[in-house]
């Protein structure tokens, strides 16, 4: 297969500003953005899939807060707190008649004539502080509400691929509501509304009930998911936070009672809950979780014919969580993976994960279970590109570097793999690998970052260019504007399916 030497990238713009950009490997791009859009709206219905949308478009969004909201969630509280904190003490140091310094506190002597003066810096350092305190609650119920929004999604599509299942809906329509439809069409959707609208009234528990229902399922989803108990707890906390600000209610504690999601003990009628950064940070994780698990199952029952489809959706997802470093999402992603039963599953395809996966453990620490996850599987007629992946899991620079010169510059994996496959975190460091590489390709040996850039990178990276004056931006901030197919989005332009895709 003839090497990809380069890709093209199309900037839309209009009136100087930039709105949006897309990725191809041929410069065939449209003349503007609105007749691109068209082409890629055209394209896409012809190859519509409705699940593997809703599913994307909720990995897309959690891996959005991923990568942003724990720093946001953990840092919020504390600056704010410094800043008044600075603030309260440049005054004092400013108006005061003298300070006693000591190890571990400053006593400032302040004229009364300050008095009204500090109480207003105090009080606005109060109110800020308070609202650095709410901040990670209001991002909890916004994590919520994301999830809550795809699970809409995910049964619109189920009744719209099933219509029989509402047959049994038991809504009422008023005779104005029946007018106002004008056709059948617009009834069914009026119908279908109202249905959805009343299930997202319901708690967690019910939601997750129905859909077991609508999927005809025989089997209970929380029986399966063992962290059950500590899901509720988040969905119960999110309904403090949203109608009492936290504040532990009756219901709150019946429902850890029921359930085991907490010790009573340590629980109590009036008591203030919070999200600090690590109950933030492991919620985030585990409603990402439990979205993709639902949604990926519902997918599967309804339509078995699209199992690989699914599972190509479910892990590219998990190694775009290795690339970003969250190692142990990326784990749950693909032990899910395999927990799933199919019959038609292809089998490079699940080689491929059974080398990611262990590659996640390794990068996580846990090296016994990565060397567990390659010794329960037979190696013996794999390819070079397996081989080379395996040694390198295994951080064996030697047979790396032996693989790579025997495979030399038409290795099928391609040069760049070397530079950008998370499989080679754990040899490319190595002495006797860049010169290895070099002597083999021709040219200096380049690593990229071992953590991709996420959003909170390059916001931060924006924003530095932003205070260099000497770093003019060309124009506006670009919109992400047009969906890059994930196909195209390779990290090796040598061939699109490759080992750690």
């Amino acid at each position: 297969m003839e090497a990809i030497e380069r890709f093209h990238v199309c900037i839309f713009k209009k009136d100087g500003q930039l709105l949006g950009h897309k990725l191809a490997f041929d410069s065939a791009f449209e003349k503007s953005i609105e007749e691109q859009q068209a082409k890629d709206s055209e394209e896409k219905s012809v190859n519509d899939n409705k699940y593997k949308e809703v599913f994307e478009l909720f990995c897309n969004s959690m891996m959005g807060y991923i990568d942003i909201l724990p720093f946001i969630s953990a840092v919020t509280p504390s600056i704010t707190k410094e800043i008044q904190l600075d603030n309260i003490t440049k005054f004092l140091r400013e108006n005061s008649n003298g300070s006693i310094e000591e190890e571990s506190r400053i006593i400032f002597d302040v004229g009364i004539e300050h008095y009204g003066s500090f109480l207003n810096i105090q009080s606005v350092a109060q109110t800020s502080y308070e609202v650095g305190r709410q901040i990670p609650k209001m991002l909890m119920i916004g994590i919520v509400s994301s999830y809550e929004h795809h699970i809409s999604l995910l049964i619109r599509q189920i009744l719209k691929s099933n219509p029989q299942r509402l047959e049994n809906s038991e809504k009422t329509m008023t005779v104005k509501e029946v007018f106002e439809a004008g056709d059948l069409d617009s009834f069914k959707e009026v119908i279908l509304d109202k249905e959805i609208d009343s299930v997202m009234r319901l708690s967690f528990e019910e939601q997750v009930t129905f859909l077991e229902k609508l999927m005809g399922s025989k089997r209970q989803i929380k029986d399966g998911y063992k962290d059950w108990p500590i899901l509720v707890e988040i969905f119960e906390r999110r309904n403090l936070f949203t109608h009492t600000n936290g504040v532990v209610s009756q219901r709150y504690i019946d429902k850890a009672e029921q359930v085991g999601f907490s010790d009573k003990n340590k629980i109590s009628k009036g008591k203030e809950l919070f999200a600090g950064p690590n109950y933030f940070k492991k919620s985030l994780e585990r409603i990402s979780e439990f979205g993709l698990k639902i949604i990926q199952v519902s997918w599967r029952k309804m339509l078995e014919s699209e199992g690989k489809i699914a599972d190509k959706a479910l892990t590219d997802f998990g190694f775009e969580l290795i690339e970003r470093g969250k190692y142990s999402l990326a784990i749950k992603v693909y032990e899910f993976y395999f927990e799933l039963r199919s019959d038609e599953r292809d089998e490079l395809h699940r080689r491929m994960s059974v080398v990611n996966l262990s590659n996640a453990y390794k990068l996580s620490g846990d090296s016994k279970a990565s060397e567990e996850t390659l010794n329960g599987e037979d190696w013996s007629a794999v390819s070079d590109s397996f081989n080379i992946s395996i040694a390198a899991v295994k951080g064996d620079v030697e047979r790396v570097i032996e693989l790579m010169k025997k495979t030399g510059k038409d290795c099928e994996i391609g040069e760049n793999a070397y530079e950008e496959w998370p499989v080679f975190f754990h040899v490319r460091d190595h002495d006797n690998f860049a010169p290895a590489f070099e002597s083999v390709f021709g040219r200096k040996f380049t690593p990229k970052a071992k953590e991709r850039r996420g959003t909170f990178n390059l916001l931060k990276e924006r924003l530095k260019d932003e205070a260099d004056s000497s770093k003019p931006l060309a124009g506006k901030p670009v919109a992400s504007g047009l969906a890059v197919d994930k196909d195209i989005r390779v990290r090796s332009p040598r061939r699109p399916r490759k080992l750690d895709a």
